[in-house]
């Protein structure tokens, strides 16, 4: 059943159906930035000599936090090869998978290096970042199938020594990941897992599907709650996507089988959930979905269809409880068949930024530009290319709004690069990087939420005494229940038998020696 929606809801309804609007309030804003290549560069191995190392030229699926200082921090996935002479001659190839971390302070990137390294190929895939307010760098690796959890201080996050060693939260058949932190300092972190097949129907209905699943850390990553499995779902389980609302209500969505949404809530940081929402519409599948808090509370959900690549929008005003019936977004297509290929901020307006991939109307139907849109009550505006070049085909946006007034986006393009692309089999002429792009808007910034402070000292302060020239004799305390406790027992018990048993062991040596000396005084008297 549909609740009536609010009167702001209306508004984006009526706006969702029409033609584009100009935005006063963006008129004044800045336009998005060149492009910045942030991948560690890629060269050909050398002509001369046998052993070297370069850096792999697949570079891909980026994650980007910003903390409350203003500082930036991009995490992707990457790698190094190899290069060596086997004793037969034969010149051979090895890769072996690395994290890349880059930060942005005080006006100026950080040089690339890497947090986390992997001695297989094709190991390290999506991964997350979240810059908490205890100061610290959160990160979940997907390594090999398995996803581990590091964290590190900002200011050190650039030594690799000052990172935690990773510590698995998930077990092997994990890909997708998402983690954020709430206000009360709890780490939520969601993934994609594969799960067998309770039986042969299930199996054949869907080989090798995920389903998403869920732990929460209340001590900063130090140990973890029981996994739980929030879909449980015979489709496979899409790339999750997860917002915290001032009042620690944790929101997540994600795809089911690229045909619906889905979504749920937790109001009690995560021990429970709401039931499964079901998100989408009735004409074609759908998927890529991403959600955002409109005002602080009222939810907004895109997607797009599968089949025509129309995006689509529902709102909810009641946290999820009812939601509106789908209104298509005109003007612009998402790309088909690409999956995580749009991402939502918020700005200190409350305007809604959509970064994605896609084409507008006016673009040929095989385009793949990295597009922006604002939207507010008032209207969308029309889309901002910030990449549009046809031998990059842009993937994996990520989009964060910092203080309230500043854009970052990262995503990543695959382009054809015969003379620097050398795979560990030497065919894969395809190179990937990563690119940073940012925007300032006309807005004043919101005051950072300040740094979680340890908390207070309660204990009584302790009273001094005379040092004694000796430490006393530490008095060992029982607790009350043991000593009070009935000894249950299944047989008779056997102290004593344990105890004359061990005496006499240690006798043995003495009574032999007796013996011994026993025996040598009755023969000598004998002679």
């Amino acid at each position: 059943m549909i609740r009536p929606a609010s009167t702001i809801m209306i508004a984006w309804l009526t706006i969702c159906t029409t033609a584009w609007f100009a935005l006063p309030a963006q008129a004044q804003d800045e336009g998005w930035s060149v492009p910045v290549d942030l991948s560690q560069p890629v060269a050909p191995f050398p002509e001369t000599g046998v052993q070297a190392i370069r850096y792999a030229p697949d570079q891909a699926f980026p994650a980007i936090a910003v903390d409350s200082q203003d500082g930036l921090h991009v995490v992707w996935s990457g790698g190094i090869i190899e290069r060596s002479q086997a004793e037969s001659g034969e010149i051979m190839l090895r890769r072996s998978d690395l994290l890349f971390y880059r930060a942005f302070r005080n006006g100026a990137w950080s040089p690339p290096t890497d947090i986390f390294a992997s001695d297989r190929s094709g190991s390290i895939g999506r991964n997350a970042i979240s810059a908490g307010r205890d100061g610290r760098l959160h990160v979940l690796v997907a390594n090999n199938g398995t996803i581990s959890y590091q964290r590190a201080p900002w200011n050190d996050a650039l030594q690799a020594r000052a990172w935690t060693r990773p510590d698995p939260i998930s077990t092997t058949d994990s890909y997708y990941t998402a983690l954020s932190m709430d206000n009360q300092g709890i780490l939520h972190a969601f993934w994609t897992q594969i799960v067998p097949p309770t039986d042969d129907a299930s199996a054949h209905a869907c080989f090798r599907c995920a389903d998403l699943f869920y732990r929460r850390s209340d001590n900063g990553g130090e140990f973890w709650s029981w996994p739980v499995n929030l879909s449980r779902s015979a489709l496979n389980t899409g790339p999750p996507q997860v917002v915290i609302d001032a009042s620690d209500r944790i929101h997540v969505v994600w795809s089911e089988g690229r045909q619906t949404g889905m979504y749920r809530r937790s109001d009690d940081a995560g021990q429970t959930w709401t039931n499964p929402a079901i998100l989408g519409t009735a004409d074609e599948p759908v998927e890529n979905i991403t959600l955002a808090l409109t005002d602080g509370r009222d939810l907004l959900a895109v997607y797009s269809g599968r089949l025509t690549g129309q995006l689509y929008t529902q709102f909810s005003s009641d946290d999820g409880a009812s939601w509106t019936p789908p209104a298509p977004m005109p003007g612009i297509q998402s790309s088909r068949n690409q999956v995580g290929s749009s991402s939502i901020a918020v700005d200190a307006a409350g305007r809604i930024h959509l970064l994605l991939v896609g084409s507008s109307n006016n673009a040929p139907d095989d385009a793949h530009q990295l597009l922006h849109l604002t939207g507010d009550a008032t209207g969308w505006s029309a889309p901002t290319v910030i990449m549009d070049n046809p031998d990059y085909m842009p993937e994996w946006p990520q989009i964060v709004a910092a203080n309230g007034n500043r854009l970052h986006a990262v995503w990543f393009t695959r382009t054809e690069d015969i003379s620097a692309a050398q795979s560990t089999t030497g065919a894969d002429t395809w190179r990937y990087q990563v690119w940073y792009s940012r925007k300032q808007l006309n807005l004043p910034a919101i005051p950072a939420a300040p740094l979680f402070t340890p908390a207070p000292d309660l204990s009584p302060t302790p009273v001094p005494v005379q040092p004694s020239p000796l430490p006393p004799t530490p008095v060992p305390t029982l607790d009350a229940q043991a000593v009070h406790a009935p000894i249950v027992a299944r047989r008779r018990p056997a102290w004593e038998l344990d105890g004359l048993t061990t005496i006499f062991l240690a006798l043995l040596p003495v009574i032999g020696m007796l013996l011994i000396i026993t025996g040598l005084t009755w023969k000598n008297r004998r002679r």
